[in-house]
């Protein structure tokens, strides 16, 4: 009977202990890019973060690294965010040699295969960006609204590849006059940025999820 309560005890927590997963961005055509104006905040790089997960299909041998912006510069008028945009290095994307945990893989293969045509293909395109549409600001005045959805909506074009889609996301936004923070977790489907193994049914993009999870951790200055 003891043995049975702790069983039921260990599922409850594995499921209310457990983080909440990441939203998923909603996607929609290319939008006119927000007119920025106000002081401007830069992004540097080292200062800035950006990390990104993928699993094999049904979320098994999850594999993860970081990869580095390039430059990104946003404009903030009366405490607001008007406009910005990012630009993200495809060359410094990373594997993270703890994520492979196979003894026959290493993860500069992987890494190296994502850098590839069959991928990322940044030798012709070695630059991802992401501009700025449009702002809207959550209602921070419940307890607890601002870290379930955050201070932030945003919404930009993000460019990847030869492919661009509008997204949408919550994102944490903090400013002062001079520094600025901008934090956010969401899902991306690869699939429409043309992410993928080889054609269409090819058996290793099918053992690919079809989803990535991209978290961001950016810092700026005034200038």
């Amino acid at each position: 009977m003891k043995f049975k309560s702790l069983f039921l005890l260990l599922i409850v927590c594995s499921w209310s202990c457990r983080e909440s997963p990441a939203p998923k961005a909603a996607l929609q055509p290319v939008q006119q890019a927000a007119v920025p104006t106000g002081t401007s905040y830069f992004f540097l790089p080292g200062q800035s973060t950006i990390k990104w997960t993928a699993t094999h299909t049904g979320g098994l041998s999850p594999r993860y690294g970081t990869i580095d912006i390039l430059k990104g510069e946003v404009k903030v008028q009366e405490g607001r965010l008007t406009g910005g945009v990012v630009e993200i290095d495809m060359h410094t994307l990373v594997v993270d040699a703890a994520s492979i945990t196979e003894q026959d893989k290493q993860a500069i293969d992987l890494q190296n295969q994502l850098k590839s045509d069959a991928f990322f293909d940044v030798g012709r395109y070695p630059v991802a960006q992401f501009v700025l549409t449009q702002v809207d600001y959550m209602d921070t005045g419940k307890a607890g609204q601002v870290l379930l959805a955050g201070s932030h909506q945003l919404s930009g074009n993000l460019t990847i590849k030869d492919h661009t889609w509008n997204i949408t996301f919550p994102a944490q936004v903090y400013m002062s006059d001079s520094v600025l923070s901008l934090k956010a977790h969401f899902v991306l489907d690869r699939g429409s940025w043309g992410l993928t193994f080889g054609s269409a049914g090819n058996p290793a993009d099918l053992g690919v999820s079809k989803e990535f999870e991209i978290s961001l951790d950016l810092k700026g200055g005034a200038l």
